[in-house]
């Protein structure tokens, strides 16, 4: 054999067949969670003496976790009235209201205006992908500057308004800067509230009420379940927030850090450029943030993901949580619905697609250690909307679910 493919063919296969199992052995002896597959270097490998090799691992850091019960989480107590239940069916009213253009008269609040609007920011206009908007002046989630701005005005007016953005807006772009909007009114429109019959709350419930009574019940489960919703998140991510800041994690591999890194520019820039149609140099340059800062900014943002993710698996690790086939087969479900793609189509994907499966398995894993931790760290229940009087009373989370 070795005069037909050569002494060193014949070594290279050994060594081929051997290192793996060594690897092996060596990651279950020392418990080892790895980062990556080991680096390793030959230093000996001559024949008749023993072999001689150098493995550099990079494993998961150790993370010290406190017990979820001494972590204390706040859950908001909602409650509400028959007047809620009155906003409420307003609200399924103005849902089916029509808009009505109409003439000779300036925006009141309860008006909806059309508009053709810009932004500008350090003296740029920004660009948008949809430039013209339908603004509801009695939202409460419209701005009081833009509400302020726009009432009073008539088809054809031009209205700007400047506004200083928080420091945590979601359009980085404006984050903490002054952005002036600029609209053109095009049209002041009328909402017209329809009367809620019988053929048309059955029609617009799906047949699920048919009656005004009936509407104001199923409206006040829909609350229920919202407000429980809410309360739920609220424990999670409290939870999740309370379990991060008494942990401590050893030390961040540079590996994940540098990884999540490039992950987060690379969504950055495809954001900017699908969405925004322009590059990551050009909107830094708009914003008047240097690359330096957007770097540093970058790689703290990494940091943070990295340790929060590691806090956690290390808790999924600690609460033995495992993914079964019905957790995935549930995910999958779910994926098919939000995105309506046939069930099969998803099969398809992550059949094709072990990198993906993985993924979704993992974050799966996640959930179901986030939901863990919501149920043994100690809940103290308070009015939702306030601290003015708080519950006395404390208990683990799974009496109080129970209660």
């Amino acid at each position: 054999l070795e005069m037909v493919v050569g002494k060193k063919a014949i070594h290279t296969e050994a060594l081929e067949n051997l290192v793996p199992k060594i690897v092996d052995t060596l990651i279950e002896e020392y418990e080892l969670v790895l980062l990556e597959r080991p680096q390793i270097s030959f230093t000996q490998v001559d024949e008749g003496k023993p072999l001689v090799m150098d493995m550099t691992f990079e494993v998961r850091p150790e993370v010290a976790l406190v017990d979820p019960k001494d972590l204390v989480v706040e859950k908001p107590v909602f409650t509400f009235t028959d007047e809620d239940i009155d906003r409420a069916v307003e609200g399924f009213r103005k849902e089916h209201a029509s808009l009505v253009s109409v003439d000779g008269r300036s925006a009141v609040e309860s008006d909806t205006v059309k508009v053709h609007y810009s932004a500008v920011l350090a003296g740029e206009e920004v660009p948008f992908t949809e430039e013209d908007a339908h603004i509801h002046l009695h939202s409460p989630e419209l701005r009081n500057e833009i509400r302020s701005a726009l009432l009073g005005a008539e088809p054809g007016a031009d209205v700007s308004v400047t506004i200083h953005m928080e420091d945590d807006y979601k359009d980085e772009r404006f984050a903490g800067k002054d952005v002036t909007y600029r609209f053109n009114v095009l049209e002041v429109q009328e909402e017209i509230l329809p009367e809620l019959d019988a053929d048309r709350i059955s029609e617009w419930t799906q047949g699920k009420a048919s009656s005004l009574e009936e509407l104001r019940s199923l409206l006040r489960d829909r609350m229920v379940k919202e407000m429980e919703y809410r309360s739920a998140e609220a424990v999670k991510n409290g939870a999740f927030a309370k379990l991060v800041e008494a942990a401590s994690v050893e030390l961040l591999p540079e590996t994940l850090v540098s990884r999540e890194e490039a992950s987060l520019r690379e969504k950055e820039r495809e954001y900017l450029e699908q969405q925004l149609s322009t590059t990551l140099e050009a909107f830094l340059e708009q914003s008047g943030q240097s690359l330096e800062a957007y770097e540093a900014e970058l790689r703290e943002r990494a940091e943070k993901n990295v340790r929060n993710s590691l806090i956690l698996e290390a808790y999924a690790d600690k609460a033995e949580i495992e993914v079964g086939n019905e957790d995935v087969e549930r995910e999958m479900r779910l994926l098919a619905f939000r995105e309506r793609v046939p069930l099969k189509k998803v099969y398809e994907l992550y059949g094709k697609n072990q990198q993906a499966l993985a993924a979704l398995v993992h974050n799966v894993r996640m959930g179901k250690a986030l939901a863990h931790l919501a149920s043994c760290v100690t809940v103290k229940e308070i009015p939702a909307g306030g601290d003015e009087t708080r519950a006395e009373s404390e208990q683990p989370a799974e009496d109080s679910a129970a209660k």
